[in-house]
């Protein structure tokens, strides 16, 4: 089966493309690959030179005296002293191809980490975080068969590798073109046999990358979830589970292994055939007079410098196969849809929110199918908020309050209906300048692994003073008080070191360090207790009096204390007003307020 996704244009046009910041690179290395070639292809010429020189000055007897053996000893000690220099200069260039594959390295990379966090939400539903982190990790290496070493020295040894051949062939015909024809016999069969392997080849290169990706996934979820593998006992389903996922993955590359063993076995028994029959049809053209002893050894010598170049242009085609299959991975990046547009076009929110208006908006996941029997997230959502009012949103598991709030931050993006902003629609508005007027306070925070005042600055740069006043309004700064570095205390990965209700507690933090006009809480009250939150709406209203509040809470004493609240059921409005005309009109509210 040909698994390669485009014309093979595509992919040398895309390699290409990357060129244009490294053309000096490029150049550089183009001249250095000559140079080197010319020294490497005149070595035996220079021995044949010499060994010709001193069997005739041997078989001359009446020439030989001290004078003339200095002389010759001369002679030869100049031309390898010059001939060294030649390949010490030339042999410079394998340091300048690390250092490009290097740079193609740190390039790709920036450039697809640039590109991921670009992503609209649902990307990183379809596409899990091992699978991410190999492609642009693993695929993305200095070293074979990664598309930088592929990009650098997959072209520039199978260029050094072709020039050598054709360098070598011309003055082997030169020498002895019977000899010659004979030693390159077994090329086309080469050729032939990788043809045949190719498709295969890139097949199987394509299902192990699958099966690396698979292997980061499941080590990402294990070591992610590691609490609850251990919480639960489950060590021993864990172990069974990876070692079924390796036994998979080791199928697959045994298969690669074999096919590519079975095809360097094949070229070599191919090319030592060649030499034994030059070594056999030489030897004879020697002792027959037809060639001199420094025409067979330049000839033998010539034959072994072409076998490891006759090696690396077909592999130049095997780990091309495997680049492109990498290529189609990183594009299979770019084609999925992006979730920044031009911002250029967009109106600037420079003035504060004043009002937030919902028009019948609907949002469904994948499936972006209207009459499909999939039901949709959200439905029809409608609502208006003033600036400066605080709401809550209320409903059963599952009725859709945090895709709700997803859709208001435009982590999701609506697929019906209008959002305004100021009376502007959302999506006419930049985006960074709508985001930096909100803050996001989720159910289940992430915490980064750096230190405490990183994770509240968030790389802002926020005033001390800031920080230290949102941490108490939080109810956090006490206990960061106690650590031994305090706010400089290094978090463990997605924040060991703090509890569930400390984490909650920063991320409250972090959001109102920012001074946004809105702030949307994803039940983040839980984790504080009821005099608490009491001190924490308190400080609030006194700190950030004119802050919009979006509030999804379990908590009908939450509910109560704002302006108006939102009932939600199964991803509709069912009401939407003060507490007196719910509890009248709307028998989900009416139930979970009986319930609290």
């Amino acid at each position: 089966m040909n698994t390669r996704k485009k014309n093979i244009f595509y992919y040398y046009k895309w390699i290409l493309n990357h060129y244009k910041e490294f053309k000096g690179y490029a150049v550089m290395l183009f001249l250095f690959t000559i140079l080197s070639t010319a020294v490497t292809s005149l070595y035996p010429l220079v021995f044949k030179s010499i060994l010709d020189r001193i069997v005739e000055f041997f078989n001359n007897k009446d020439l030989i005296n001290v004078n003339s053996l200095n002389q010759l000893k001369y002679n030869i000690t100049g031309i390898l002293l010059l001939f060294a220099l030649g390949m010490i200069i030339a042999n410079l260039y394998p340091y300048y191809r690390g250092k490009l594959n290097l740079k193609f390295e740190m390039l790709l990379r920036n450039i697809y980490f640039k590109k991921l966090l670009q992503k609209q939400h649902p990307f990183f539903m379809k596409f899990r975080t091992g699978d991410v982190t190999t492609r642009i990790t693993t695929d993305i290496k200095s070293h074979p068969p990664g598309i930088p070493w592929f990009m650098c020295s997959g072209f520039f040894r199978a260029f050094n590798s072709l020039c050598i051949v054709i360098f070598c062939v011309a003055i082997m015909f030169s020498l002895d073109y019977k000899l010659t024809l004979i030693s390159i016999i077994p090329v086309p069969f080469v050729v032939g046999v990788f043809f045949i392997l190719e498709k295969k080849i890139r097949a199987i290169f394509s299902e192990t990358r699958k099966r690396v990706s698979i292997t980061n996934d499941f080590l990402e979820s294990a070591f992610s979830g590691i609490k609850i593998v251990k919480s639960f006992s489950a060590e021993l389903f864990q172990k069974e589970k990876f070692k079924k996922v390796l036994e998979e993955r080791f199928d697959i590359e045994v298969e690669a292994v074999k096919i590519m063993g079975l095809f360097h076995v094949f070229f070599t028994v191919i090319i030592h055939i060649a030499q034994v029959a030059v070594l056999f049809y030489g030897g004879i053209k020697v002792i027959n007079g037809d060639i001199t002893v420094g025409t067979y050894f330049a000839f033998y010598t010539y034959l072994g410098m072409i076998i490891f170049p006759l090696i690396d242009i077909p592999q130049f085609f095997v780990t091309g196969s495997q680049a492109f299959t990498v290529i189609d991975r990183l594009d299979e990046i770019d084609d999925y849809m992006y979730d920044i547009e031009d911002e250029s076009t967009k109106v600037e929110l420079e003035d504060k929110i004043q009002n937030i208006v919902f028009e019948n908006v609907s949002f469904k996941f994948e499936n972006k199918d209207y009459n499909s029997k999939e039901p949709f997230s959200l439905k029809n959502i409608s609502f208006k908020i003033n600036g400066g009012e605080k709401i809550a949103i209320i409903g059963r598991i599952g009725s859709g309050k945090t895709t709700l709030l997803n859709v208001f931050s435009g982590i999701y993006i609506h697929d019906k209906g209008k959002i305004l902003i100021n009376n502007i629609p959302v999506e006419n508005i930049s985006r960074n300048s709508y985001l930096k007027k909100i803050g996001y306070i989720q159910q289940e925070p992430l915490i980064f692994s750096e230190s405490i005042w990183s994770n509240i600055d968030f790389w802002r740069n926020i005033s001390e003073e800031i920080i230290i006043r949102n941490s108490k309004m939080s109810q956090l700064h006490e206990e960061i008080d106690k650590l031994d570095k305090k706010y400089e205390e290094k978090l463990g990965q997605k924040g060991i070191g703090l509890s569930g209700g400390q984490r909650q507690r920063l991320s409250i933090a972090r959001a109102l360090s920012g001074y946004p006009d809105i702030i949307l809480m994803d039940d983040i009250t839980s984790a504080l207790d009821a005099e608490n939150e009491k001190m924490f709406w308190q400080q609030l209203e006194k700190e950030h009096k004119d802050i919009t509040c979006i509030i999804v809470t379990h908590r009908m004493s939450t509910a109560l204390m704002a302006d108006k609240i939102i009932v939600l059921n199964n991803g509709k409005i069912e009401a939407f007003g003060k507490h007196n005309e719910l509890i009248k009109k709307s028998p989900i509210y009416k139930e979970l307020y009986s319930e609290n």
